[in-house]
């Protein structure tokens, strides 16, 4: 009776670990949105122009922007925080994959021996290690991280554009 009670409770154990952290993420449908006096030609559908400095055919102009973008410090911070979370994410996407790591080393030395009459003798030593891990997903835990991440990408990706546009 408590062999058959304990083969229930870990096959249930066994069985719920296999579930997943919880349904994948699906966006509610937008619903349409309607302006009023849209149709007058005041609006227009198309997107603005992202250089719109560029219109003007200003070298002086042209020659600012430039600078700016190149040498403003809060871009470039923008564009390392961009950086640093994509490295982010590739670590985390790595750690779904098996870790191998592997090692070896060599030893030589002289030294004296006490049991040879204290003459100095050769010792050798070799040593290799190999060690090989992986963490199985059984909860999806590591999948749900990941997609975290790439979350984590996408929104200061989305800053550093804001920046960007916010210099200019």
């Amino acid at each position: 009776m408590v062999i058959r009670l304990l083969t229930v409770a870990v096959t249930s154990a066994l069985l719920a670990g296999c579930v997943s952290v919880g349904p994948n993420y699906q966006a509610p449908p937008a619903e349409p949105v309607t302006l009023q006096g849209a149709a007058a030609p005041v609006f227009t559908t198309t997107s603005p122009v992202a250089s719109w400095w560029a219109q003007f055919d200003d070298p002086v102009l042209e020659q600012l922007v430039h600078d700016a973008l190149g040498t403003n410090l809060d871009l470039r911070i923008a564009m390392s925080r961009v950086r640093e979370a994509r490295a982010v994410f590739v670590e985390q996407r790595l750690d779904q994959l098996p870790h191998v790591t592997s090692g070896g080393s060599y030893d030589r030395r002289k030294q004296p021996d006490a049991t040879v009459g204290g003459e100095r003798v050769f010792s050798e030593s070799y040593q290799l290690g190999f060690d090989a891990g992986w963490e199985l997903d059984l909860f999806g835990r590591l999948r749900r991280a990941t997609q975290s991440q790439q979350a984590a990408v996408s929104y200061t990706h989305l800053r550093a554009h804001e920046t960007g546009r916010n210099l200019v």
